[in-house]
């Protein structure tokens, strides 16, 4: 890592993994699953790209409810967090609206945003402005409404 990177992340990659291995073995009823290898080069990308222990630790926890629901009898690991870790920082930066130019996304690659949430899941602009005119024809249509507010629903249309 370069002297400039390491002079612009605000957090101790060491204290971050600690925080996410306690989480994780919080999670894993106190069985311990230490983050090394492939797994520390994960979170250490998390914590470089910025994504609070909040998101990484709702994001754990969305895969472990999985994880416990389904027939599983092994420890959940890191590894297999990473989509909904992801997920949730994408959703998180949505709702705070961060956008992809900030220094947020810097740790990330240039697709990694695109596929933490797939397209089908976001509906496009044509469709949700034919629900916006059917919802408003429907409402000029209702003749039990004050006319004024019929009258504004019509001129929107038009």
């Amino acid at each position: 890592m370069s002297d400039q990177r390491a002079g612009t992340m605000a957090v101790d990659v060491g204290e971050y993994c600690r925080r996410v291995e306690e989480h994780l073995t919080r999670v894993n009823t106190g069985h311990l699953v230490r983050i090394v290898g492939t797994g520390f080069e994960l979170v250490r990308g998390w914590a470089e790209a910025g994504i609070p222990l909040s998101i990484v630790f709702r994001g754990i926890d969305l895969k472990a409810e999985r994880h416990r629901e389904g027939a599983a009898t092994r420890p959940l690991r890191i590894e297999f967090c990473e989509p909904d870790v992801r997920t949730v920082f994408a959703q998180w930066k949505r709702a705070v609206g961060f956008t992809t130019s900030s220094a947020d996304g810097a740790g990330l690659e240039a697709g990694d945003e695109a596929n933490t949430e797939p397209a089908s899941k976001r509906p496009s602009l044509t469709k949700h402005l034919d629900r916006a005119i059917d919802r408003l024809s429907r409402a000029g249509g209702h003749l039990d409404w004050p006319e004024a507010l019929r009258d504004a629903c019509d001129r929107v249309l038009q």
